[in-house]
């Protein structure tokens, strides 16, 4: 049973690239939307595709009488596109090779974050934001050293290397990182670390001004504009 509210909430994000392009025909955007976003927000269900997200749109036509909110206002107003995610050295992809893939623009092998086939690394999608002065933020019902948003951020051959993930997002510093999982970021030694080193990323991230949250009542008490959050819902640490 505590699988389930990773689950579902991994199936409740709308994967905004991947929404239907196979019903309707893509048209110019008006000249009153080509200027530049004030955001943009990437929203992507692991593992989730045009499959998914077609037959939970007709579900809810057939039986409530309405469409999906956000995606069909996208898909009537927007331009749609399609991208592929396969491993570059597999034909079943993964989270870490399909993310390098919407991350990086290139095709990774099978477990390689942020790192090409043929060995380059590119900046990432977020690393490019960042250099433009773009305030970052990455929110997951996963582990926060989870392939789907690591890609965003790291450059690591294999997913596994889990502390080397999370001392990537403390060099890269985004003003907003919450999800699960606090094993890799206590020192070795403290109660529930799996870190191979003495250090602890937690007290790494408060010195450069970060607010830490543990708790949905930490959560709510947080005032700092940079926050960091491994946090904990019903007892079901996420």
């Amino acid at each position: 049973m505590q699988k389930r509210p990773r689950f579902l909430l991994r199936v409740l994000c709308v994967a905004i690239f991947f929404a239907l392009t196979i019903h309707w025909p893509l048209r110019p955007i008006p000249a009153a939307q080509t200027a530049a976003p004030k955001y943009i927000l990437l929203f992507f269900a692991d593992g989730g595709g045009i499959p998914h997200m077609e037959i939970t749109r007709q579900y809810n036509r057939l039986i409530h009488n309405e469409g999906l909110v956000i995606t069909d206002k996208i898909i009537k107003e927007g331009v749609m596109g399609l991208m592929t995610t396969h491993a570059a050295d597999s034909l079943v992809t993964e989270s870490a090779a399909a993310a390098t893939a919407m991350a990086s623009g290139c095709k990774a092998k099978f477990g390689a974050l942020g790192i090409c086939a043929d060995g380059t690394t590119p900046k990432t999608a977020m690393e490019i934001a960042k250099e433009q002065g773009m305030l970052i933020g990455f929110v997951t019902a996963a582990a926060v050293y989870d392939a789907s948003p690591a890609a965003f951020v790291s450059h690591v051959r294999t997913r596994r290397d889990y502390a080397a993930i999370v001392d990537g997002y403390l060099q890269f510093q985004p003003e907003v990182l919450f999800g699960g999982r606090r094993d890799q970021f206590l020192g070795q030694g403290e109660p529930g670390s799996r870190r191979k080193d003495g250090r602890n990323i937690i007290q790494a991230f408060r010195d450069k001004g970060y607010g830490y949250a543990a708790t949905k009542e930490h959560l709510a008490q947080l005032t700092r504009t940079q926050s960091l959050g491994a946090v904990h819902f019903g007892g079901y640490e996420l």
